[in-house]
């Protein structure tokens, strides 16, 4: 069967629900398993620094590096966990508006 018979199909099964009164219904969607991606721009200053604090925290940790990404992964884990740090990114967010 071709996607166009499977969305025919569909479509067929849809007109025929509404034609006997039952409410439209949405297929659910699969739960989405792969990672998520996302980007962030720095500065360079700000490059720089994390950079160097990654470094730092290889050395604490006696690793040979952090990456950017586990580093930001923590920082998203931590954020959705602490209420505290969630307030504080709130008013760091408030105040950057007011820039």
């Amino acid at each position: 069967m071709s996607k166009a018979d499977e969305i025919r199909a569909g479509a067929g099964l849809v007109r025929k629900r509404h034609e006997d009164g039952a409410p439209p219904t949405r297929a659910a969607r699969p739960v989405r398993d792969k990672p998520v991606r996302h980007t962030v721009d720095l500065t360079p200053v700000q490059h720089r620094a994390l950079a160097q604090w990654r470094t730092s925290a290889a050395d604490d940790l006696g690793r040979i590096r952090v990456t950017s990404q586990q580093v930001l992964q923590a920082l998203v884990t931590r954020l959705l966990a602490d209420d505290d740090l969630t307030e504080k990114i709130r008013a760091d967010l408030d105040q950057q508006r007011e820039l």
